[in-house]
């Protein structure tokens, strides 16, 4: 198989066992840190925005979804067409069990590591939910 590198901690190296091709690996890589980087309220770019404009942030981030959404909406439907492509096929067992296994002994891996991000994300859906009802209530 033509790897880019057959590293354990390269997602090259896991999803070239995989059998998908790496443009497609490179585009969804690519779509998710530019999605990312626009709507993510702990991103520099998205706070330095507001910042500046002197605009809260949570109406930053919304009025940046007209914008960013179809954008969205395209990569959605264009990846879920080729990963539909790429699922019905044979995958390399031996392969998978391996990057398995080299992520079990470098890494901890526990469901603790999951409590900052979902701190992260009830905190955010609290502030959009209280800009809201403020919205609501002053119209």
């Amino acid at each position: 198989m033509d790897l880019c590198c057959d590293c354990w901690y390269c997602p090259y190296g896991y999803w070239t066992r995989l059998g998908i091709p790496i443009p497609v690996i490179g585009g969804c890589i690519i779509s998710g840190s530019y999605f990312g980087d626009k709507m993510s309220p702990l991103s520099d770019t998205t706070n330095l925005a507001p910042g500046i404009t002197e605009v809260k942030l949570f109406d930053h981030i919304r009025h940046m979804i007209y914008t960013t959404g179809p954008s969205y909406v395209i990569t959605l439907v264009v990846f879920s067409i080729l990963g539909m492509k790429y699922a019905g096929g044979e995958m390399n067992a031996e392969g998978i069990n391996a990057m398995l296994a080299a992520l079990e002994g470098t890494f901890s891996l526990s469901p603790v590591l999951l409590l900052i991000p979902v701190i992260v994300i009830v905190m955010v859906v609290m502030k959009f939910l209280q800009h809201l009802l403020y919205s609501l209530a002053h119209s």
